[in-house]
Parts: structure tokens; sequence; C-alpha cells
């Protein structure tokens, strides 16, 4: 049961579990997590959903199109510098049906014992364009890398490749 305060302006406070950031995690395979540096990662996955009307009609259709999905990946260049091997391997387009990027989510303080509480497998990643930028501030190597996903599926329940 959580706590409950009352505040100076009678309003009912209560906290929810917390969460720390270090619990969260990304996998790729074959790269080693703690060199990577990445600063922040988004994927979006779509279905295209065209409505038709009838004319004469208060009738209205929909029609289920193809899925697309898309994903971006922004990371400091730190010490263990620029992959070759993984941009090579996520570059190359005929390697889609072996890269599969995993987000696994995490809740709690501690990051060893923290309470999964689901997760997203990308299969079919190629990387359609990869950004470098220095700003003379801080003198950090940023690396913006921008990729097309051919399906997104709750862990475990990967596409098979063929």
């Amino acid at each position: 049961m959580a706590t409950t305060w009352t505040d100076i302006f009678n309003r009912k406070i209560a906290l929810g579990q917390p969460l720390a950031a270090d619990a969260m995690s990304v996998q790729i395979p074959g790269l080693v997590e703690e060199d990577f540096l990445a600063q922040a990662v988004s994927m979006s996955y779509e279905q295209n959903i065209t409505r038709l009307y009838e004319v004469g009609s208060p009738k209205t259709f929909f029609v289920g199109g193809r899925t697309r999905g898309q994903m971006t990946i922004n990371r400091v260049i730190g010490p263990g510098g620029v992959s070759q091997e993984f941009v090579k391997k996520y570059g190359d387009i005929c390697n889609m049906q072996t890269n599969p990027i995993a987000f696994t989510f995490k809740g709690g303080c501690n990051a060893d014992s923290a309470a999964s509480f689901g997760g997203v497998q990308a299969t079919g990643v190629i990387f359609n364009s990869i950004n470098y930028q220095v700003q003379a501030q801080d003198t950090m190597v940023m690396e913006a890398i921008s990729a097309l996903v051919a399906a997104v599926n709750p862990t475990g329940t990967a596409i098979p490749t063929v």
C-alpha cells in the first residue's frame, strides 16, 4: 500500500513505485553495452489504414495496408570509438534477416533485481542513414543512426528467419 500525505493545499499525495533509469536496457547482439553510450533510442511501428466511404450511404470502411517501422539511435562516440563491425552488419541489406534489436523495460531501484515489465524486439533492422556531429563547446562526437524495421514483436516472439 502506498504511503499517502496531505500537503499544505489539502491535496492528497501518494507515491507510486519508483523507477530507476539504470534498469532499462537495449540489447544489440554482438555489441558490448557499456561502450555503446546510447543517449536516446526511438522506435515507431505503424500500419497503413485507408478509410473509404460509400456514396449515398452512412457506411464507412477501413482497409488495412502494410506495416512499416523505423528507429533512431543517438549516441556519443566514446572510448570504444565507432564500431565498424556494428555499422557494417546493420548497414548491409543482405543481413536484414539476422539483425534484431531488443528493448527491455524494467522497473525498480536496483538494476540487478529490477522486475521486467515487458519489452519489444525489432526484427529485420537495416541502417539507412548515419550522421556524425561535433560541437566546439564540448568536443563530443555524436552519432545519429536512422534505421528501417521490418517487424516489431513482444520480446521472445521474434519472426523466424527464412
